[in-house]
């Protein structure tokens, strides 16, 4: 008998009691959205001719240059703002800075340079230093285009699309509706 009252004491105290323990979801929070840092909203792939020109008193140099690249287009989800919040409801609104242009890139083992043409008397300079000069600038030049290339108004709005569809999916596997807000500048 008293081995019998032990046991029962044991079990009551071991069993969860009703109310007390369990666990309760929060919902998306902030830090769950930060937590991505920058979403990568799109990759675009860039073809371009660039023409680059250095002019002198006596003449000048060209170089035409075949474009390859690529530049990110993303959003940092680090300046993510939560405007309002209906636990009830499930539905949060948050609010975002823009699409912006990371990491352009320029494909060196697909760039070609097509031509260099030289004019005046730079085309009597021995050594060509006018060459590789308006290479360099061609390449820099290059750089640029593809990173102005990546901030075309189009692109900007296929990116927060995706970016819209994305936090929403990430919304509904938590079981509540996101709306993004874009913060205007």
């Amino acid at each position: 008998m008293l081995v019998t009252a032990v046991v029962m004491c044991l079990l009551v105290a071991w069993l969860p009691k009703p109310g007390g323990d369990g666990s309760t979801h929060t919902g998306p929070t902030l830090e769950k959205i930060q937590e991505l840092t920058v979403l990568v909203a799109q990759r675009v792939t860039v073809s371009d001719i660039v023409e680059t020109r250095i002019n002198g008193r006596t003449g000048g140099i060209r170089a035409v240059v075949l474009v390859q690249g690529d530049v990110l287009v993303g959003v940092d989800l680090q300046q993510a703002r939560i405007v309002s919040r209906d636990d009830g409801g499930r539905r949060l609104v948050v609010e975002l800075p823009g699409p912006a242009v990371s990491s352009p890139r320029v494909d060196h083992a697909h760039t070609q340079i097509y031509s260099i043409d030289q004019w005046g008397l730079w085309c009597l300079v021995p050594g060509g230093g006018g060459q590789a000069a308006v290479a360099d600038r061609a390449f820099r030049d290059a750089q640029g285009a593809v990173a102005r290339a990546g901030a075309d108004s189009a692109i900007m709005v296929q990116a927060k699309d995706r970016t819209q569809r994305i936090i929403a999916s990430f919304g509904r596997a938590l079981g509540w509706d996101i709306e993004l807000r874009w913060r205007e500048f």
